[in-house]
């Protein structure tokens, strides 16, 4: 939080709240990227409590994004959140609408990620994004 006040790191924060309750996702994700800029420190606490009530897949991935590149995957609430929600992935097909995730999930090679190689390997659209080495995660 190098850039800007304590004050105003935790009222982006709870604007984020409030535009996640109300499902607005493009401005959830403004805000998320706005806190990623300003270094903002999420709790253990904040992540769960924001993935937990996430419901855009875009959004999910910046969280998931900020989860793993923060090392806070190990922590024990959000391991096993993110195990809840591999396994919750792994009955989606890559022709569902969670196409997205399980491909950033895949590709950034997040917890459990080899739970989705036999979907992947069945699509030959994925693999030619694989093979590409295609992302639509550029944080």
């Amino acid at each position: 939080m190098d850039l800007v006040s304590e004050r105003l790191s935790k009222e982006i924060f709870k604007n984020l709240e409030i535009s996640m309750n109300n499902h607005l996702h493009n401005e959830s994700q403004w805000l998320l990227w706005s806190l990623i800029k300003i270094n903002y420190d999420f709790t253990v606490f904040e992540l769960e409590h924001l993935y937990k009530k996430c419901d855009d897949d875009i959004t999910k991935i910046i969280l998931l994004s900020i989860i793993y590149k923060s090392g806070k995957d190990s922590e024990e609430k959000l391991s096993s959140l993110l195990k809840e929600e591999i396994e919750h992935l792994t009955t989606f097909n890559f022709e569902s609408d969670k196409w997205l995730l399980l491909h950033e999930w895949y590709m950034n090679k997040w917890q459990c990620y080899k739970k989705l190689e036999p979907h992947y390997n069945r699509n030959k659209f994925f693999q030619a994004l694989k093979k590409n080495k295609v992302s639509f995660l550029l944080i």
